[in-house]
C-alpha cells in the first residue's frame, strides 16, 4: 500500500512540474482534432438520407455517383427528378460543402418543376444549417434570394446566413443554386 501511495505521489509531481507542457499539448490536441480529426461532411448514404429526412421522403435520391476529376479531387452527382444535385468530395469520400443544384432555364421549367426545384433549395440549405427554420428558408429563397425575380430575369442574388454564402444565378443555359462557407 505504501508504495501505491509513493507511485502516486511521485506521478503528482511529475504532472506538477510539467502542467504547462501538459496543457499546452492537450490544448493542441484539442485543436488539432477539431481541425483535422473530425470529419466535417457526411457519407453518400448519411447526405442522401438526411436531405430525404428534411424534404419529409419528397426527394429520395436513387441515382448518385461520387466521381474523380483530373487533378485527383472528386465530386458527387446525384440525379432526381431532371436535377442535378452537386457537391465537394473530401478524401475520404465525404461530402462537403460547396453544394449545388443545377436545373434547366427557368423559362424551360413548369409550375411543378420550379417547386421542385424550391424543394431541393430547401433541403440542401437545411442540411447545410439544420437551425434554419421552415419560414427562415422561404425567406432565405422567397426574398433574400428573390426566386421570382431570378425567373423572371436570369440575374443573380446571393445572401449569408449563419455563415452560410446562398447563391441563386439564372441563365440561358441553365439555374443554379450553390452553398457554401461564407469567405
Amino acid at each position: 500500500m505504501n508504495q501505491l501511495t509513493d507511485t502516486t505521489n511521485n506521478i503528482w509531481r511529475v504532472i506538477n512540474r510539467h502542467k504547462r507542457l501538459i496543457i499546452a499539448i492537450v490544448v493542441i490536441a484539442t485543436v488539432g482534432y477539431l481541425v483535422f480529426g473530425r470529419s466535417s461532411g457526411l457519407t453518400q448514404e448519411k447526405f442522401q438520407d438526411k436531405i430525404y429526412k428534411v424534404s419529409n421522403g419528397v426527394i429520395d435520391i436513387n441515382d448518385s455517383k461520387i466521381e474523380k476529376v483530373n487533378d485527383g479531387s472528386s465530386v458527387y452527382m446525384a440525379k432526381w427528378n431532371g436535377f442535378t444535385i452537386t457537391a465537394s468530395v473530401d478524401s475520404k469520400d465525404r461530402i462537403i460543402f460547396p453544394y449545388g443544384v443545377i436545373g434547366l432555364p427557368s423559362n424551360q421549367m413548369d409550375e411543378i418543376s420550379l417547386g421542385q426545384y424550391q424543394e431541393i433549395m430547401k433541403a440542401l440549405s437545411s442540411v447545410a444549417d439544420s437551425k434554419l427554420s421552415d419560414e427562415d428558408k422561404e425567406r432565405l429563397i422567397l426574398n433574400e434570394l428573390n426566386f421570382n425575380n431570378v425567373i423572371e430575369t436570369g440575374t443573380k442574388h446571393s445572401a449569408s446566413k449563419n455563415g452560410i454564402k446562398y447563391e441563386l444565378i439564372g441563365t440561358e443555359g441553365t439555374l443554379l443554386f450553390m452553398l457554401g462557407n461564407k469567405k
